[in-house]
């Protein structure tokens, strides 16, 4: 199989499997809508984006990479409940399908990925929430640190991580 051939079969291969994404994120915004949990669906879609990520790799498609990466991980804590499927957080997951297909077709004229953009909106959506404050003061309480001290903490990790995350995109000639 020659180069190109192989490059063909590539984006077939993630055209399907962005299809599949945006069907099962259609059908996740509809459960959601019906007030219905699915985390089967919720995990097809976590497999969808990392079998991406994979061939992305796999053919040198880094920025798709760092896209698929950081969505994974979004999808990643909405699986183990760390993050609660809400409007925004699905506006997130289309955001990253459409991502997904500009990268993939990579026209001139269209409208660049603005991937620093687009880890802010995960950021956005993966900050902690009220509640995880209260526990945050409940634990505060039972090590006997003042909860205010642990939460700022908390947020200059994630303001780091999210500084390392961008810089890494940058490496990878994901964002200028």
């Amino acid at each position: 199989m020659s180069e190109g051939d192989a490059r063909e079969e590539f984006l077939a291969e993630a055209q399907e499997i962005i299809e599949g994404l945006s069907r099962d994120l259609l059908l996740l915004d509809q459960a959601d809508k019906e007030g219905r949990d699915d985390p089967d669906l919720i995990n097809e879609v976590f497999r969808g984006v990392h079998t991406l990520k994979g061939i992305a790799g796999m053919f040198g498609y880094h920025q798709l990479g760092a896209v698929t990466h950081a969505l994974e991980d979004l999808l990643d804590d909405l699986r183990l409940g760390r993050v609660s499927l809400t409007q925004n957080v699905l506006d997130v997951l289309f955001e990253g399908v459409e991502n997904f297909q500009r990268l993939l077709t990579e026209d001139p004229d269209g409208p660049p990925v603005d991937l620093e953009a687009y880890a802010a909106a995960i950021d956005l959506v993966q900050a902690p929430a009220p509640l995880a404050r209260e526990t945050l003061e409940d634990y505060a309480r039972k090590i006997g640190r003042p909860a205010n001290s642990l939460y700022n903490t908390l947020v200059r990790l994630r303001t780091a991580l999210r500084h390392c995350i961008q810089a890494r995109l940058r490496q990878e000639g994901g964002a200028a």
